[in-house]
């Protein structure tokens, strides 16, 4: 009787942690097809007593859906994922665990350095120096699967002057995301942002100035959608849209702006090498003084090569048309002109990188009084691993600008040249010791508008 009494209750018992292990681990769909499909050899194979425990199982879950009738509830509703049951999942795998002892994909970087600045006001004549201090901190995110790409990295720091007239700190905040999202074997989606809260003037910014004017906000933000009609053949759209907003309303009034970017293009696969892209552009300006600003509108024919595995250049060229709302010189209300840009990169592995690019066309001027401003704007990074210890880091920067003005203003030119030295020595894979230097020089044809600037700093630099 007792033996009897065990076994009448460790059968419940084991049904149901049997029950309960199914339904904690469901097969998703794939798998349950597959094993339902595709039976192992073994299970081909299976020996009279594996028959018995099947005969067994089988018993076993006619009991199991006899009692889930009486019961009038339908548990195989609870081995479907929910949908937010789904969206967790997802979200979850952007953030795995990770192995013990691998390296983190979240990294955050501290920093701190000391320096002297010969021209805080970027002014052309009394120039005024001081040293500085900074503090900052940049949180560094990359994730990949098969399809989603994401990289994203955000930054904020102040800086310290003991010597500027009016606040004595800037502060310093960014975001930068991107994106890349393969909804099927013909649509991906990208997605990429560059936002920032700036207090010093970058003139290497599409629509920067070179002269200091305050605080602003930065923004250029694009979607973009690819389409892939034939092997070769394939369609892209996109949104681009930027803007620069200052604290000061006086300043925001005159240098402000906003412009947005509206692109449709096909792409042709020429050989496993080239691809032809054929792209046009719907490009409005706008700023913040009425009756300002233009709409232009982009016809281009470009090129990307892979020149090797570890060079690539894009080329793109064509024409440019623009109705401006205000007339410059002679009453003209309207602008034709070239138009180019081109980028190179090469990449040897993660120890050696250089990029380089160049740009001719019309853009945002930063000063509402000025109806255009073509601009041929023209770079080169280059970053240097030798050994465990030593980076280095250098970049070069030119542009020229011709800015035309209703009359009877006058016409004026603008050339801004700027170079940067970075050294850093790794004591071991978590500190370093950071050295930086960069010049400027801004010159024009008006008056009193050029200055030189020098700024050197060192630091020490902390990864977690």
């Amino acid at each position: 009787m007792r033996l009897a009494i065990s076994l009448m209750l460790a059968f419940p018992i084991a049904s149901m942690l049997g029950q309960s292990t199914l339904d904690s681990e469901p097969l998703d769909p794939v798998s349950q097809q597959a094993f339902a499909t595709e039976p192992s050899a073994q299970s081909e194979a299976s020996s009279p007593s594996q028959t018995d425990v099947s005969a067994s199982s089988a018993s076993t879950s006619a009991t199991r859906e006899g009692a889930v009738m009486a019961s009038g509830v339908d548990e195989s509703s609870f081995d479907t994922p929910s949908l937010l049951d789904r969206l967790t999942d997802q979200v979850a795998s952007l953030f795995p665990v990770g192995v013990p002892g691998a390296r983190d994909k979240v990294v955050l970087t501290l920093a701190t350095s000391l320096g002297y600045d010969t021209n805080v006001l970027y002014t052309a004549h009394n120039q005024i120096k001081s040293a500085t201090a900074n503090a900052n901190a940049v949180l560094d995110y990359k994730f990949g699967s098969p399809r989603l790409k994401l990289q994203t990295q955000l930054s904020g720091g102040t800086t310290y002057y003991n010597n500027r007239p009016g606040d004595s700190d800037d502060q310093n905040f960014r975001l930068v995301l991107g994106a890349d999202y393969q909804v099927n074997q013909r649509l991906t989606i990208s997605f990429n942002t560059d936002s920032a809260y700036l207090a010093q003037p970058d003139p290497q910014l599409v629509g920067g100035v070179s002269q200091y004017q305050g605080s602003y906000f930065y923004t250029d933000t694009s979607l973009g959608l690819q389409y892939s009609l034939r092997p070769r053949w394939a369609l892209t759209a996109s949104f681009e849209a930027n803007s620069t907003n200052y604290d000061e309303e006086a300043v925001n009034k005159f240098s402000g702006y906003s412009q947005q970017v509206y692109s449709l293009g096909a792409n042709f696969l020429f050989s496993p090498r080239s691809t032809i892209i054929f792209q046009y552009r719907f490009n409005p300006i706008h700023y913040y003084t009425d009756g300002l600003g233009s709409d232009g509108h982009y016809l281009t024919l470009g090129l990307t090569q892979i020149l090797s595995p570890k060079l690539t250049l894009s080329l793109s060229g064509g024409a440019e048309y623009r109705k401006l709302k205000s007339t410059v010189d002679n009453g003209r209300d309207s602008y034709l002109g070239p138009f180019f840009e081109g980028n190179l990169a090469y990449q040897s592995g993660p120890d050696f990188v250089i990029n380089g690019n160049m740009r001719f066309g019309t853009e945002p001027s930063g000063a509402a009084s000025v109806s255009i401003r073509t601009t041929f704007r023209t770079g080169l990074s280059v970053s240097k691993t030798f050994g465990k210890h030593f980076e280095f880091g250098g970049g070069l920067f030119y542009s020229r600008s011709d800015n035309d003005q209703p009359a009877p203003a006058t016409d004026f030119t603008q050339d801004f040249f700027s170079g940067s030295l970075d050294f850093k020595y790794r004591f071991s894979r978590a500190t370093a010791l950071t050295l930086h230097y960069d010049y400027n020089v801004a010159t024009a044809s008006i008056p009193d508008s050029g200055y030189t600037r020098g700024f050197s700093s060192i630091g020490l630099e902390v990864i977690f």
